[in-house]
């Protein structure tokens, strides 16, 4: 549902002119770092590994990096040395969370039914298992929704009706069926399937699934910030 995000540094460059193509180069590293850098929070630079750690033995102990500090910051300069340029290291890490990221929506399954077990708890008549019956339903429908729009982009795209125009390759959920649209018919489904399912009236309905909105959207930001320092850290 959300398209993979990518930084676009946008400097005019000048081909006859070598001093602007230096200052944009620059422009281009000192980007890539500020944003590794507020990604990772790993603002400190050290050229090795032996060199953190000399400086950590050096430091006392209450003021040397905690353990899951000192171990990202390990990786990092692992990663330093394996992609010197900051930018194909960021690329490199958001690859690998992409193919981890249908393991993060199947860890989110009994999250999400678990929500729905705390908000319909009053109502003896449903079991845990219902509510994981209704949210596989749920994410059914999603993925066929996102297949039904993928392939309408394609087929709009291929007939030159709708051209997605990009540098960085075509995103066939960005085409004219985007995602938002996508979330808006995927809110409206989750309302109706609450509605339909649970049978409560439409103002409860509308206060669960706003109290659910708000739950799973922390949970998955949650979710999505481990399996990134996962993908990091398994690379």
């Amino acid at each position: 549902m959300v398209s993979p995000g990518k930084v676009d540094v946008n400097i005019e460059r000048n081909v006859n002119d070598t001093s602007s193509k230096q200052m944009s180069d620059s422009a281009i590293i000192a980007q890539s770092d500020s944003v590794s850098a507020e990604i990772l929070k790993l603002d400190k630079d050290f050229s090795s590994i032996k060199e953190y750690d000399s400086i950590q033995q050096r430091l006392p102990t209450e003021k040397r990096d905690g353990y899951i500090v000192q171990k990202l910051q390990r990786q990092y300069l692992i990663l330093k040395e394996k992609y010197p340029s900051r930018k194909n290291m960021m690329n490199k890490v958001f690859e690998v969370f992409t193919h981890q990221f249908p393991k993060m929506l199947f860890v989110s399954l009994p999250l999400f039914s678990f929500i729905l077990f705390l908000l319909y708890a009053r109502n003896r008549s449903y079991y845990y298992v219902d509510h994981v019956v209704f949210t596989l339903h749920f994410y059914s429908t999603v993925f066929i929704l996102i297949f039904l729009a993928i392939c309408l982009n394609i087929f709009l795209d291929w007939s030159e009706v709708y051209l997605i125009q990009s540098a960085e390759g075509k995103n066939y959920l960005n085409g004219a069926i985007g995602s938002e649209y996508l979330s808006l018919v995927a809110g409206y489904y989750w309302y109706r399937s609450l509605r339909n399912f649970y049978g409560q009236s439409r103002r409860k309905t509308i206060v669960k699934f706003g109290l659910q909105l708000f739950i799973n959207m922390f949970l998955f930001s949650l979710l999505f910030l481990l399996f990134f320092l996962f993908s990091f850290m398994i690379i």
